[in-house]
Order: structure tokens, then C-alpha cells, then sequence
């Protein structure tokens, strides 16, 4: 209509202005007519709307910039609300940066202001500046008065926004600044800038846990500084207080040299399955240190004899299973087992086996193993004559002494035989055993 009619539509369109309903569609309106003047009539203070002087006088910039500044600055002194301020700023600052930053920056150094305005503010200034956003926030994170949250937050924007520098961020670090609620999510922030940094908070952040989340974290630091990271997972996984089974798992993340720290330090001091796992382990690496690991499993007091005897045939060490098999405990089929192992040297623990297991099959099995002969069927006819051993292991005791010595085992056949006392099948076998030879 405008175009068409060029009074009729200045008509129209000053209607549209002075109608108080349109809002802020009065200044779209006053834009339109291409009429400073009646631009400028909505930017008077008898205009009780806020938000319709601002657009007005934002409008009114590219057509009368001193008068619309005037008008801002006098806005700006009147509004005590900084929210509305920094509204206003960040609707100016495409418009007229400088006055937007001066607006801003005020609301940075207002004493009013409080930690999430202050951050807006340096967001706007940001925007169009962000080297002035920079020192800006590095005085926030540095000023002792601000709160610890107002200062890392400052110097986490400077990080990651404004300059990429860590420094005031590990500053306030090393202060100790950083509550334990954000160690973690400040790492996630600069890790990609920082790696040693990070690492370092989510050391701080390990420090605080146990057991498998303290390793976890620990791996994160171990991705981002592989030393220190590993020097950490390390003494967790040295700390005997950590689950062994953890230990053993997690040991494998390591470098081979701290790899076998741990295992040796689980063989030393874990419970019985995980310290001979451990054991194991290291002897694939180093075949004398493994047994040697398996003779310290062996003579550490507090585990079960038959534990202790299955780590000293590992250790593979005579002297070990010979110290073993004397500790009292130690289960009879576990001496045994040691005996074996000792060679003709382990006749002295057969024998005895021999003479005094409670176990009839381990008696007999200890008898047939020694080195002699005539000793051996000497012991099983000893068993063999035991009134108190069942008929079975008496029979199966005199046969086997005949296959060592015939005189004896006979001697010891006919006996059971004759004995009334014995069952009648075993009496009859042991008759047919004498008569089979």
C-alpha cells in the first residue's frame, strides 16, 4: 500500500504504531514506514513496555545511532534487573557490538550479579569477542573473591572457548578447587586440550573409589598418560587390600615388567587359587622365578596343607616338598603325592604312610611304592594282619605283598584264610589266591 498510496499507507502504518494492542508489531510497523520519526516515537520512556523501547531503539540505530544509544544507555541506567540487561545486550550486539560489550561487560563487574549471569555475560561477549571474553573470564577464574564453581567454570570456557589454554584451569587445580562432583566431567572437558591434565583429575577422582570402578577410572587416566595412568593401576593392583581375582584380570593392562610385579605380589600374598594362578603366570615367563614363586606359596603358614604340598611339587624343589610333607595337616594322599616326587628319597614317607595312614588305600599305595621289595611286603602283610582294617583291604594288601614276596604274601594268604572272624567270600578268595602260584 506503501508503493500504491504513499499518504494512505503512512496513514495506516502510524495507526498501526499508536495501536497499544499490536505490541511489538508496532515496530515492525514503524520500521516499515520508513519514518525515523516514527521510530523514534516508540523509544520514549512514557512507553512503559521495556521490550518495545528496546526494539524501537534497536531499530532505530542504523537510522539515528546517537539518539538510539542515548536512548539504550539511558535503559540501561534505570533497569536494576541484569537479566533484562543481558537480553538486551545480546539483542544489540548484532547491531552495535561495542555498546552490547559495554553492557555486558557491566553486568560481568556488577557486584549484583551472580555466578550464572556472569557466565551469560562472557557467552555474549564471546560471541562477537572472544579474545576480551578471554581475559575476561581468566580475571573471573583468578579473583579469590568469586566462588570455586564461578572460577572453574571461567577458566574451563577459557580452555575450550577462548584461547585453549589450560593453565588458569591447572591452577585452580593444584589449589584443590575441584569438588569431587565435577572431577570427572571436567576431565571429559579437556581431555582432547590437556591430556595430562585430565589424567590428573581422574586420578584425583580413582583416588576416592575402590575395586573395579577405581580401576576403571584408572584406565581412563592410563589412555590419556600412559605412565601415569599405569604407575597407578599398577599400585592398585600391588595393594593387597584390591580383590584378588581383580588383580589377576587386570594386571594384563599393564607393561610386561609391572605385569610381573603384580603377579608376584599375588603370589606372595593372595589367597591360595589366585596366588598359584599368578604363580603360573609368571613361570610362562620366566620358568625359575615361577618355581621359586610356587616355593614361597609352599611354605606360607596360613594355607591348607594340601595346598601348600600341590605349590611345592609345582616348585618343583625336593627340599620344599620334604619341608612340607613334615608340617603337620597335611592330608595323607597329599604326602603321598610329595612322596612321589622325591624319588627313592621318599621312601621314609612312604614307609610311615605305610605304617600309620588312617587312609587304607593310601597304607597299601605307600607300601607298594617303596624302592624295596621285602620292605614293601613286609608293610602290606602288616596291614594285612591290621584286625581292625576291612576284610577287602586285608586280602587286597596280602596279594599285593605275595607279587613282592612270595614266602611273605602266602604267609600273610593263609592267615586271612583260616581266620574265622573274616567273611567266608574273602576267606575263599585269599584260599584261591595261595593256590594260584
Amino acid at each position: 500500500m506503501l508503493d500504491l498510496n504513499r499518504d494512505a499507507g503512512t496513514r495506516a502504518l502510524t495507526a498501526l504504531v499508536n495501536d497499544r494492542d499490536m505490541g511489538l508489531h508496532r515496530v515492525k510497523a514503524a520500521t516499515v514506514s520508513r519514518s525515523v520519526d516514527l521510530v523514534r516515537s516508540l523509544t520514549y520512556p512514557e512507553h512503559a513496555d521495556i521490550n518495545l523501547r528496546v526494539a524501537a531503539l534497536i531499530a532505530l540505530l542504523p537510522l539515528d545511532a546517537k539518539t538510539a544509544i542515548r536512548g539504550l544507555r539511558d535503559i540501561v541506567a534505570h533497569v536494576h534487573r541484569l537479566e533484562i540487561l543481558l537480553d538486551l545486550a545480546e539483542a544489540v550486539q548484532p547491531h552495535h557490538k561495542e555498546f552490547a560489550l559495554e553492557v555486558a561487560e557491566g553486568v560481568i563487574t556488577s557486584a549484583r550479579a551472580d555466578s550464572a549471569e556472569r557466565l551469560a555475560a562472557l557467552r555474549v561477549i564471546g560471541t562477537s569477542a572472544p579474545d576480551r571474553a578471554g581475559e575476561l573470564a581468566t580475571g573471573l577464574a583468578r579473583d579469590t573473591r568469586n566462588a570455586a564453581g564461578l572460577r572453574l567454570d571461567a577458566a574451563l570456557l577459557v580452555a575450550t572457548k577462548y584461547g585453549g589454554s589450560t593453565k588458569v584451569l591447572r591452577e585452580l587445580v593444584r589449589a584443590g578447587l575441584v569438588p569431587r562432583g565435577r572431577l570427572v566431567s571436567l576431565a571429559e572437558s579437556v581431555g582432547s586440550l590437556d591430556r595430562e591434565l585430565a589424567a590428573d583429575l581422574y586420578l584425583d577422582e580413582a583416588s576416592r573409589l575402590r575395586g573395579r570402578q577405581r580401576l576403571e577410572v584408572q584406565r581412563k587416566a592410563m589412555n590419556l598418560h600412559p605412565s601415569k595412568g599405569m604407575k597407578a593401576v599398577r599400585e592398585t593392583l600391588m595393594d593387597r587390600r584390591t580383590d584378588d581375582r581383580l588383580r589377576l584380570e587386570e594386571a594384563r593392562h599393564l607393561s610386561a615388567a609391572f605385569e610381573l610385579d603384580v603377579y608376584e605380589s599375588l603370589a606372595e600374598t593372595g589367597s591360595f587359587d589366585y596366588a598359584f594362578a599368578a604363580a603360573e603366570k609368571v613361570r610362562e615367563r620366566d620358568a625359575a622365578r615361577g618355581r621359586e614363586l610356587f616355593a614361597v606359596i609352599a611354605q606360607r603358614g596360613s594355607l591348607p596343607g594340601g595346598n601348600r604340598m600341590k605349590a611345592a611339587i609345582a616348585s618343583g624343589d625336593k627340599r620344599v616338598i620334604e619341608r612340607v610333607n613334615r608340617v603337620k595337616g597335611v592330608p595323607e594322599r597329599d604326602r603321598l603325592s610329595g612322596a612321589r616326587h622325591l624319588g627313592k628319597a621318599g621312601d621314609r614317607v612312604r614307609a610311615g604312610l605305610a605304617q600309620s595312614a588312617e587312609d587304607p588305600f593310601v597304607r597299601i599305595t605307600a607300601a607298594m611304592e617303596l624302592s624295596s621289595d621285602r620292605r614293601a611286603a613286609d608293610l602290606l602283610a602288616e596291614h594285612s594282619a591290621n584286625r581292625t582294617a576291612a576284610a577287602e583291604s586285608r586280602l587286597e594288601a596280602a596279594i599285593e605283598a605275595r607279587k613282592r614276596n612270595r614266602k611273605i604274601g602266602n604267609g600273610a594268604l593263609k592267615a586271612l584264610s583260616e581266620d574265622p572272624e573274616i567273611p567266608k567270600a574273602v576267606r575263599r578268595r585269599a584260599e584261591k589266591e595261595r593256590g594260584r602260584w
